[in-house]
């Protein structure tokens, strides 16, 4: 494997496609190989022209093409959420084990500096243990999509970020839903062993952008807001932060995974854990009762 340039090949180019094109071209050890539109077919892939794959379509057919990439011992970058099916996550993940190559899943908060000042503040003061309950809130006019709910294109990010920080999943869900503003609002409540509640608010039907996660821990809460200029607070004291931009931390960790041959963060186990999650509360939302994980 060369040391640079990596060569990336992308399957994608919508909205969130075109946010990795503006971003690649920015890094110098990256180049593109190829990039793929609609009419992709999995078998094209080829193992001695690509260093990687990032996978940016419509997640219902994230399965299949992350498949392919492993198949071929081709590294992937899946974005978020993994799948849109428990089943097809689990599949994945077998696929994952056996290719043995670097395999992440484009969570792309867990890489937002202020998350990661975040976390190292809750480290700082005792990790999960000092944790007493954690409240999301994250939502916009849109969008809203024919083939992924709000639950699973707005809450992936806040069910990974919570259970990144808290290192576990919860042993408890319950989920509602409703209409609101021409799209649909989601409520989820966790439940962890310890005692630790997590609540997340999600919409798609709002009048403006709203993405904030707190934390209360045992002397302190510890805010990250990525709607204003202070991203990150404890309290009343604003917390500096690097200026890089989450998804440029993405894609140096998915090349540094590539060069090293390991997943540093966000891994597959990561995404289907989100998976399992979602799909908890998704069953939670249907027949309106507690899910236990």
């Amino acid at each position: 494997m060369p040391n640079s340039p990596f060569r990336i090949g992308l399957v994608g180019t919508g909205r969130w496609g075109q946010a990795y094109i503006r971003t690649l071209a920015t890094l110098p050890d990256v180049t593109f190989a190829a990039t793929y539109n609609s009419s992709f077919v999995p078998t094209d892939l080829d193992r001695d022209n690509l260093d990687g794959l990032i996978v940016a379509t419509p997640p219902s057919s994230h399965a299949v093409l992350a498949r392919a990439a492993l198949e071929r011992r081709i590294p992937v970058l899946i974005e978020k959420p993994m799948t849109l099916d428990l089943t097809e996550a689990r599949d994945l993940a077998e696929h994952f084990e056996r290719a043995d190559v670097p395999a992440m899943v484009d969570h792309t908060h867990l890489f937002h500096p202020a998350y990661e000042g975040l976390k190292a503040i809750v480290g700082t003061l005792g990790g999960p243990d000092t944790v007493k309950s954690i409240r999301a809130e994250a939502g916009n006019r849109g969008p809203v999509r024919s083939d992924a709910s709000v639950l699973w294109d707005w809450g992936a990010h806040d069910v990974a970020m919570i259970l990144d920080l808290m290192n576990a999943k919860p042993t408890s869900v319950r989920g509602y839903s409703e209409p609101a503003g021409g799209g649909e609002r989601v409520r989820l409540m966790f439940g962890y062993a310890n005692g630790v509640s997590a609540t997340i608010d999600v919409c798609n039907g709002l009048d403006r952008r709203i993405r904030s996660l707190s934390v209360d821990c045992s002397d302190k809460i510890v805010i990250y807001d990525d709607t204003v200029p202070e991203k990150l607070r404890s309290d009343s004291k604003v917390i500096s932060i690097s200026p890089d931009l989450p998804l440029t931390r993405v894609i140096f960790s998915f090349v540094e995974s590539i060069r090293s041959g390991h997943v540093l963060r966000s891994g597959l186990d990561a995404g289907l854990s989100v998976i399992e999650v979602l799909a908890a509360c998704q069953k939670s939302i249907a027949c309106r009762k507690t899910v236990m994980l």
